[in-house]
């Protein structure tokens, strides 16, 4: 049976950045408050109201979960048990491997990885989001390199396989923060792909 809409819920486990930090950048995105302000501590009575309108309009209540040293079998159970529709995953080459193997390469312990959140996925009715690592080719004199492509998510190649949706971001030139951001759907096995350009707003974390 379908979840209800007043039922779903989303969640995202962060292997490297701590829940109160997660929190403070999904404030400064819904509510477009000021990411300094936040830090700084200096919110006013109107940025709390703005805050708890973005939360009353968010499309779906959404938790954050510091995963370190989670397993796939410890995401799968802990969702299971909250009723999660979709979680996000920051980011795989974290996740801890669900079974140690003096045989295994970290080549190995990757895919095992990939495959596992696709059996999560499909065996749960679980929208899976997780985030890669991309490996880069070295940047010319003028700090470019080549547009990511699929084949540069780091570690394994099975990640490729057992994705159903491949989104590629990043900068041509990575020693300048302000330089323009592009969003590459590589992959999309129900849709259109295509590059896009996007805009970065860091004050308020937001593209």
């Amino acid at each position: 049976m379908a979840q209800g809409s007043e039922t779903r819920k989303a969640a995202l486990y962060s292997f490297e950045t701590d829940a109160d930090t997660v929190e403070d950048r999904a404030l400064a995105a819904m509510a477009g408050i000021s990411m300094e302000v936040i830090q700084d501590n200096r919110l006013t009575h109107e940025d709390w109201t703005r805050d708890a309108e973005a939360c009353s309009h968010a499309a779906l209540p959404f938790e954050v979960i510091s995963a370190a040293g989670m397993t796939v079998d410890d995401i799968r159970a802990d969702a299971l048990a909250h009723r999660y529709s979709i979680v996000y995953i920051d980011y795989l080459q974290l996740i801890s491997p669900g079974r140690r193997n003096s045989n295994f390469s970290r080549f190995d312990e990757v895919s095992e990885i990939s495959r596992s959140l696709q059996q999560l996925a499909k065996t749960t009715g679980i929208t899976v989001v997780a985030l890669s690592q991309m490996s880069r080719p070295a940047a010319d004199k003028k700090g470019n390199v080549p547009a990511p492509t699929m084949h540069n998510l780091r570690e394994s190649g099975q990640i490729e396989q057992d994705a159903d949706v491949i989104m590629l971001i990043y900068r041509m030139n990575h020693k300048d923060i302000r330089a323009p951001r592009f969003l590459d759907v590589a992959k999309n096995k129900e849709g259109r792909t295509g590059h896009f350009s996007l805009n970065f707003d860091g004050v308020h974390q937001r593209f």
